[in-house]
């Protein structure tokens, strides 16, 4: 691991975790519905209705119906599970792959192989670690008069979890003795750590021209974190072999500009359409690297840390547009109706029941390419012996745009004081069966919803409840390859056979001898997984 090739491996995977990193951060393949409980008990059809600050982020436009000062307090509570099944069992000496595993917690010390080397053991199913999901927002609304109100607040997206977790050792079964032991994890090579944070600061306004017209726009002055983990390996040639793996742990922040345009046509007292615009600016964010060498050492105190500088990455996030189309049916002898322009009227009060459709649209595929450059050192052995990290390099990534449908409504029980709530969605998959990753759960799946709202005086309480349903994901065809020492490439038009225009191992042609053909499918197997959400809101009005 102390040669040249070795050193630039340690480089080159730090900057690969962070070209992934805006992947895990901003491609959730969808924004899962969604932030706030009186959207999320509908399935996320809120846009058309938006009828309380939430609205802030779910359509501006629909404040200026929101009379005096409003503030909503709310916080979806998840619980993620997500699993990868990899294929096939691990690759051994007699398949041909050296794999070495000398002075590891896995070595038996006697000179022979580790148990897990056998060619008899599977991969074990691997599942993150218990965690919680959050997505919490404060918001507020103030109507100045009847043509102009304000929005102010912050929020964070609304998704599977900020943070996630594999274990990096699990335990292995031989399929024909049926003894179990400690093997390295299936998931190491990927993304098996992330966490994250994601705040959007928010300041918009919403104009009233017409008493059916309105328009919205918000600006965020917004702020991301971003820490990842993965093992990548610093032996070209055997880069299967936990003796010279090294553990990379990237943490980078940067602050960045997003914004919404949305609008909100009221044609009559029943019908109502809303749409909103969301844009992410480019992001440029800087950060620092540190890698551990020898995570898996028997030796006290072997690890070999070190740290180098993450001074730019740069990236295009992706945009959304959301529509909807919503009908409400109003109460016998109501005095206020959606298009009067007064800001009196309530949904809660003054409609029986209400209904909306609405259709979502994330263009993921925005995150075609990833660049980042570095400086400083990489220390290689315990003398201080570094040398130069890469200074720049780009990755490209497989995600495709998103498409979704969300149906819900509420049903006023007792006007003013009890509503009860339904709703579900759909949304496509953004992953692809080829280059997915467990950092990315962007598979298809829906929702269904239900939810709960109590008005005391000036208190509204929102109780939600949603059940994800994702389909399980076959990426039988998966061609991630480990990422191991990366030669400079002289000509990146035409690297040389079995390598990719950044020197790395090419999925398609570079997993020969003894590399092992399982080093270029890190990632094929099938994942599974399963979300439980409560979302609790509080709104005062004033």
């Amino acid at each position: 691991m102390r040669n040249s090739n070795g050193v630039r491996a340690l480089a080159t995977a730090a900057l690969v975790v962070g070209a992934a990193m805006p992947s895990s951060a901003w491609a959730f393949g969808i924004e899962l519905p969604e932030n706030g409980a009186a959207a999320f008990g509908r399935g996320g059809a809120f846009v058309a209705r938006a009828s309380d600050p939430s609205a802030v982020m779910h359509n501006v436009a629909g404040i200026a119906a929101l009379p005096g000062l409003q503030v909503t307090l709310s916080s979806n509570v998840g619980r993620f599970s997500h699993c990868f099944q990899r294929t096939g069992n691990y690759e051994s000496p007699r398949d041909g792959a050296a794999v070495r595993a000398e002075g590891t917690v896995f070595d038996p010390g006697n000179g022979s192989d580790p148990l897990y080397q056998s060619g008899n053991v599977p991969y074990p199913e691997v599942c993150n670690n218990a965690g919680v999901a959050l997505a919490p927002m404060i918001l507020g609304t103030y109507r100045i008069n009847r043509m102009f109100t304000l929005g102010f607040g912050a929020f964070a997206p609304s998704t599977t979890g900020s943070g996630q977790v594999y274990d990096d050792t699990v335990t292995a079964r031989d399929s024909v003795t049926g003894q179990s032991f400690q093997a390295p994890s299936p998931a190491r090579n990927l993304l098996f750590s992330k966490n994250l944070l994601v705040l959007h600061p928010v300041i918009a306004l919403a104009v009233q021209p017409l008493p059916w017209l309105r328009f919205g726009i918000g600006i965020e002055p917004s702020f991301a974190r971003f820490q990842f983990g993965l093992h990548v390996n610093a032996d070209a040639s055997a880069p299967q072999s936990p003796a010279s793996d090294v553990r990379i742990n990237l943490d980078a922040s940067a602050f960045f500009l997003a914004g919404s345009l949305s609008t909100q046509i009221l044609p009559t007292r029943f019908l109502s359409f809303g749409a909103q615009f969301h844009y992410n600016f480019p992001i440029d964010g800087s950060g620092t690297a540190n890698n551990v060498a020898l995570p898996y050492t028997r030796a006290p105190n072997g690890n070999i840390a070190s740290t180098f500088t993450i001074d730019s990455m740069k990236v295009n996030l992706p945009w959304t547009l959301r529509a909807g189309l919503r009908y409400n049916h109003p109460r016998a002898g109501a005095e206020h109706f959606q298009n009067d322009g007064s800001g009196l009227y309530d949904p809660m009060v003054h409609d029986v029941f209400d209904i909306e459709a609405m259709f979502t649209y994330e263009a993921t595929s925005n995150l075609a390419q990833t660049d980042l450059a570095n400086t400083g050192n990489i220390q290689i052995d315990p003398s201080g012996t570094s040398v130069p990290a890469p200074r720049a390099i780009s990755i490209r990534s497989a995600l495709s745009d998103v498409a979704g449908f969300r149906l819900g409504g509420d049903w006023n029980v007792i006007p003013g004081t009890l509503a009860i709530r339904a709703g579900g969605s759909y949304e496509t998959g953004g992953a692809s069966p080829v280059a997915t990753s467990i950092h990315l759960p962007a598979y298809a799946g829906g929702t269904v919803n239900a939810g709960v709202a109590y008005r005391w005086n000036w208190l509204t309480v929102n109780l939600s409840y949603g059940h994800y349903f994702f389909q399980t994901f076959d990426a039988s065809t998966g061609q991630r390859a480990i990422t191991i020492p990366s030669a400079p490439v002289p000509n990146p038009a035409n690297p040389p056979a079995g390598y990719t225009p950044e020197g790395q191992i090419d999925p398609a042609t570079g997993c020969t001898g003894t590399r092992g053909a399982q080093a270029c499918t890190i990632n094929r197997g099938v994942y599974t997984a399963t979300m439980n959400s409560v979302s609790l809101q509080l709104t005062a009005r004033f």
